[in-house]
């Protein structure tokens, strides 16, 4: 019995025993670590470091610097200054983030008067460091027994009040009692078995609920990606998936009736234009062609004979017209004898009454010349008589005797004038009814002739009938040679038919017969797409088709998001889907390289308008909180001692995004750095750790100077080739003010919070080790 007692003592002291306080020495310094909570946990815990020397001494006024990491993994940690503990000597604490399970490891570089030191302390999540834990009394705690008690006060008084009475022995009975004990006695065993028989450094069931899923870093030391604002051009995006269409699709099918004897492509095949794909079997068809061939042959040699005819028939009219002419000259001859008949009968006319004036004129000149030859004669007679009786001279009686002679003369002149005028009258008319005899035969030479006329305009008319008779016969013989050829053309075009050529430059997509089927018309054999160019089409939300215009550029992915290429917008459906509210906005590309088939899915990020200058963050910055909250950015700052960022958060003006950035408005600057990445858990004021946009604009690696070592402690580069690796130093302690590649014979010096570039040109593979300048802690450059 007292061996078992002895058992169970031991038993009881195990844990006491195995759970002592981690310890380490290095130089002068004997480091004991405890935690609080005892238990580390997966989230946040206080470490707490007791120095002391060798003979168990505590030392104060130590310069400790401390970080709590996973071995070969960085997480944003950074160095920590531990701080004395008030009343306790050589006691020094610091807070430390176990973001996840597993081990870590706890560096702590020691300076101070009895010398320098690394210490590492290697813990788990779970493992007792043997701590005290909190103690202390709480009114807090009372709180739930304050109003239990309240309530239970309230409910007896309100019962005395009311008059009701307790009834003990419903309540306290075997069944209540028993059910009771047994709730007890199952939270006991719950309370008991969680305290003690859980994974150490696992949490409890109310820890596990309100536990976040990712713990926040400690506090100064978030590990953050910066970016920084800039003022560039920008246009607001929308993007859509979409297809690849065939520019044309050809459903390649017969029009005939026919077996397909043959058929030369296949799927995936380019064809060309007029490329013969598939034929059918012409033998039904070839006899029918030959005697369409035959009747437009014969129909051609009547159109020749109808020809012939109509050549003939339009001489006829050109000699009627000629014999026409002839007669019609021969009218106009008539005519011109019968107007100069008519005009010499007129002369004649006039003649004769000139003549009958003049012999009118003449008699009153004899009559005139009859009496003055009286007179002469009867006074000749007297001046004879006076003469005789002496009673004149004789040269009065002569001149009597002339004037006697002269007026004979006159007198007989006279007489000879009406004979003249006479014989004129005489001839005058004779000339008249000479006239009146031309005038009467050109009249009926005339006539005759106007006759011949009409009877030669009469042929000329019978002879044009005859000619467009056979003119209509050669337009039949025509039509006929048009009808045998269209039957001809009928039967070639039918078996022309029999050749199922492609009608565009494309690809064939599809082959839905083989040969040897038959086939009918309408009937689809092949499928070919014209792919350059190609018709790039997406779906586009009504609100967004509004903001789309022809010629937006637009940028178009490929298959898995690779291949991209520019464009414009070529065509906007002009009608929108009812149903589905959405218009198809369409992308013309000439494909020359095939990069799109149809069919193929695409993603399209179309501009919705011209760019404008804007500040702009990427979009991973823009902080949207739930609720109506506006959106915000982070903000960070660097520190006056470097190497460290303050956070602070601005509200923001969200405007344009492209997808990569966003056009932002508020009080914010060019140039400054915003958080991209690692911003959940920020608060205002917060300080993050994070490299600076020069060192992440070098390409190369970067490295990190601490107190005591390196971070990465070793990089990767290849042989034979130069690398720019960058150095910066983050601490003030330790020999890390220069950095020495030994085998290199580099030495260069690192001002605190300073990009330094070192170059390398590593020739063959192997390792280069870099190191302070007291050679206190190194790293390697492994070389592939």
């Amino acid at each position: 019995m007292s061996r078992v007692r002895l058992a169970l003592c031991l038993l009881a002291l195990l844990p006491a025993l195995c759970h002592a306080a981690i310890q380490a020495r290095s130089g002068p310094y004997v480091v004991s670590m405890t935690a609080q909570p005892r238990v580390i946990p997966v989230g946040q815990a206080r470490l707490v470091f007791q120095v002391t020397d060798s003979a168990g001494k505590p030392i104060d006024g130590l310069d400790i610097q401390a970080i709590a990491r996973m071995p070969g993994m960085f997480m944003g940690e950074r160095e920590q200054k531990a701080q004395p503990v008030a009343g306790v000597a050589g006691a020094y604490s610091m807070q430390a983030a176990f973001p996840m399970a597993g081990a870590y490891q706890v560096a702590l570089n020691i300076g101070g008067e009895p010398g320098s030191a690394t210490v590492t302390l290697p813990v788990r999540t779970g493992e007792d460091t043997g701590g005290a834990e909190p103690a202390g009394f709480s009114f807090i705690s009372l709180i739930p027994w304050a109003i239990g008690l309240v309530l239970v006060v309230f409910i007896i008084s309100r019962m005395r009040r009311t008059g009701q009475r307790v009834m003990w022995q419903g309540i306290v009975n075997r069944a209540t009692i028993s059910g009771v004990l047994l709730l007890a006695i199952l939270l006991v065993i719950s309370i008991y078995a969680v305290n003690n028989w859980r994974r150490q450094g696992a949490m409890t069931p109310i820890e596990a609920q309100v536990m976040e899923m990712n713990t926040p870093a400690p506090p100064g030391v978030t590990a953050v990606e910066l970016a920084p604002i800039a003022r560039e051009p920008i246009a607001e995006t929308v993007a859509y998936s979409g297809q690849a269409v065939g520019f044309v699709e050809q459903d390649v099918n017969p029009r005939v009736t026919g077996v397909i004897t043959a058929m030369s492509v296949y799927v995936g095949h380019r064809v060309k234009k007029g490329q013969v794909l598939a034929r059918l079997d012409t033998s039904q068809l070839d006899p029918e062609l030959a005697e369409r061939a035959a009747m437009t042959q014969m129909a051609t040699e009547g159109v020749g004979v109808a020809s012939s005819e109509y050549q003939a028939a339009l001489q006829a009219v050109a000699e009627a017209r000629a014999d026409a002419e002839v007669k019609e000259s021969g009218v106009a001859e008539a005519g011109s004898m019968l107007e100069a008949a008519r005009q010499d009968q007129a002369v004649a006319e006039a003649e004769r009454s000139v003549a009958e004036s003049d012999i009118a004129s003449a008699k009153a000149d004899v009559d005139a010349a009859q009496a003055a030859a009286t007179y002469a004669r009867e006074e000749l007679g007297r001046m004879q008589r006076l003469y005789g009786q002496k009673a004149i001279s004789r040269s009065e009686l002569q001149e009597a005797e002339t004037a006697n002679a002269d007026a004979q003369a006159k007198l007989q002149q006279a007489r000879t004038r009406v004979n003249q005028a006479q014989a004129k009258a005489t001839a005058s008319q004779a000339a008249f009814r000479r006239s009146a005899s031309m005038i009467a035969a050109a009249d009926r030479r005339l006539k005759q002739a106007q006759a011949e006329v009409r009877a030669a305009r009469a042929a000329i008319l019978t002879r044009q009938k005859a000619a467009e008779a056979a003119k209509k016969g050669v337009g039949r013989e025509q039509a006929a040679v048009a009808q045998a050829r269209a039957r001809y053309q009928g039967a070639a075009a039918q078996r022309g038919y029999a050749e199922l050529k492609a009608e565009v430059d494309g690809v064939v997509t599809e082959r839905l017969v083989s040969p040897g089927t038959l086939v009918n018309p309408g009937q689809p054999v092949l499928k070919v797409a014209q792919t350059s160019p190609i018709r790039l089409q997406a779906n586009v939300a009504a609100t967004d088709v509004s903001r789309i215009a022809i010629g937006n550029e637009v940028e178009i992915r490929g298959r898995n998001g690779v291949g991209s290429v520019r464009a414009k917008v070529s065509s906007i459906q002009p009608a929108l889907d009812p149903q589905a509210r959405t218009g198809i906005v369409e992308v013309l590309w000439n494909n020359d390289d095939g990069q799109f088939l149809p069919g193929q899915f695409v993603e399209m990020v179309i501009k919705l308008g011209s760019p404008r200058e804007e500040l702009t963050v990427p979009v991973e910055a823009i902080q949207k909180p739930p609720g109506d909250a506006p959106p915000f950015v982070w903000v960070a700052t660097l520190n006056a001692e470097g190497g460290r960022y303050t956070v602070s958060r601005k509200v923001v003006q969200i405007g344009a995004s492209d997808g990569k950035r966003t056009a932002v408005s508020g009080d914010l600057a060019p140039g400054q750095l915003v958080v991209v990445a690692g911003g959940m858990y920020l608060k205002e004021g917060g300080e993050v750790a994070a490299s600076s946009p020069e060192v992440a604009a070098s390409g190369g690696p970067t490295v990190e100077v601490l107190s005591g070592s390196y971070n990465p402690a070793s990089i990767t580069v290849e042989s034979g080739k130069p690398t720019t690796i960058t150095f910066i130093r983050r601490s003030e302690v330790g020999c890390g003010t220069e950095i020495v590649f030994p085998e290199l014979g580099i030495e260069k010096p690192l001002p605190l919070n300073e990009p330094v570039k070192v170059t390398i040109a590593p020739t063959k593979p192997g390792e280069l080790r870099f190191t302070c300048g007291m050679d206190m802690f190194n790293g390697k450059v492994i070389v592939r």
